[in-house]
């Protein structure tokens, strides 16, 4: 697997000092028991179905982090492009360790909601 693709994160779940593991595993990963990961053509509809309820002030603010595919490969951690559900759209899913060293991304995105309560397009 060698296509680019994203983590959607909280802002409080980044950690850019830790080498290691530079995010917090969200509530989603932990129950499934793999890290979800969106392709660039999926972040937008990621950000409306599970990322509306992350409010402060009437903002909402995350980070997608743009993702090495090949860093978690050599980092030993099992990467696999399934569909969530039979016959449903396919997802970047990591297996294994749950943890993203810092080396594996590329680009950090910051991301707000306006006061209207929309996201901005991808």
């Amino acid at each position: 697997m060698s296509e680019t693709f994203y983590k959607i994160i909280p802002v409080s779940y980044f950690d850019k000092d830790n080498l290691e593991n530079c995010t917090k595993p969200i509530e989603l990963d932990i129950k499934s028991g793999f890290m979800h990961f969106s392709y660039k053509h999926q972040v937008n509809g990621v950000l409306q179905k599970f990322f509306n309820k992350f409010e402060q002030n009437n903002f909402v603010q995350i980070i997608i982090l743009e993702i090495d595919p090949e860093v978690l490969q050599k980092n030993g951690s099992e990467l696999r492009v399934e569909a969530n559900k039979p016959g449903g759209e396919k997802y970047p899913h990591l297996y294994g360790s749950q943890k993203i060293p810092i080396k594996a991304v590329k680009k950090i995105i910051v991301f707000k909601k306006d006061s209207a309560g929309f996201w901005d397009k991808f």
